[in-house]
């Protein structure tokens, strides 16, 4: 039986026989942006459905969430993603073009070479009603190894991700670390926020390109399908730098523009020393 095969079969019976969330495996043709011999044209997809929601991840792209649709409709999805051929842009964070396929990522491993996260390798184990999937990934010239763990239990609308990240040099290395969140924009979808100036807003109340960082409080982010009431937001810790990116009502005339929030959190720089090991949580929820 071939490896992909044996995988997909795998995951399907034991969700069927032992929990109520099931996980599957499909290959998937998804935009390839760097030259690394580990970067495959048609990554794993890791899809989760936990009774409440489907959820995809892509870690061979280092795209810790890629999509999530209600389980019953995965026609409108409230992550951005693009699998297809879109353009750059020149991104203000690190100052180089970048192609934006979406989803959530973070800068560590980074390719400085293509702007986009490392390919991760991943495994997946399961306790009780819950699923954990570990990725990780090192740049050996970067010198910082990334473990990331994704925990979805059945039933539950909360995703918790959390992330260590070792210094493998004999060496101290400075750690630039930021997270990335592509919310979709397209209609019906409109941001949900305790943030007034992101509250209640679609792309047609942009009427130009916006980067802005966000100095007034702020607790979490999102987006809600009003005709479904359905939404998928991040809870945040308003203690670190927070950016909204956005092209506006009329992105698609800006090179590189897409229909979404580009959510953008700085950490401060931080140096770790060798074998030291920095930690975060992040927390996201699904309601409807």
């Amino acid at each position: 039986m071939p490896r992909k095969v044996m995988i997909i079969s795998l995951a399907i019976l034991f969700s069927l026989s032992i929990f109520g969330i099931q996980v599957i495996t499909e290959e998937r043709e998804i935009f390839v942006a760097d030259e690394l011999e580990k970067t495959r044209l048609k990554p794993d997809v890791l899809i989760v459905d936990n009774g409440l929601f489907k959820v995809e991840l892509v870690p061979n792209r280092g795209r810790i969430l890629w999509q999530i649709f209600p389980r019953d409709n995965t026609k409108k999805g409230l992550l951005y993603n693009r699998s297809d051929y879109p353009m750059p842009f020149l991104d203000e964070i690190t100052t180089a073009y970048i192609f934006e396929i979406g989803g959530v990522y973070v800068s560590v491993p980074w390719n400085d070479r293509s702007n986009q996260p490392y390919p991760l390798k991943y495994s997946i184990s399961e306790k009780e009603n819950e699923v954990s999937i570990e990725m990780e990934g090192l740049n050996e010239v970067e010198g910082l190894h990334n473990t990331i763990t994704v925990k979805i239990k059945e039933n539950d609308p909360e995703i918790t991700v959390r992330m260590t990240i070792k210094n493998v040099e004999k060496k101290p290395k400075e750690v630039k670390l930021w997270e990335c969140v592509n919310f979709n924009m397209e209609e019906p979808l409109r941001l949900i926020s305790d943030n007034p100036f992101l509250a209640d807003k679609t792309l047609d109340d942009f009427e130009k390109y916006t980067y802005k960082e966000i100095k007034d409080s702020i607790t979490y982010i999102g987006v809600k399908n009003p005709l479904t009431n359905e939404s998928f937001k991040m809870n945040l810790n308003d203690k670190k730098t927070m950016i909204a990116q956005l092209w506006g009502k009329d992105w698609q005339l800006e090179m590189g523009g897409i229909p979404a929030l580009r959510f953008i959190i700085k950490h401060n720089v931080l140096t770790l020393e060798p074998n030291e090991t920095y930690s975060i949580k992040q927390s996201f929820e699904f309601m409807h």
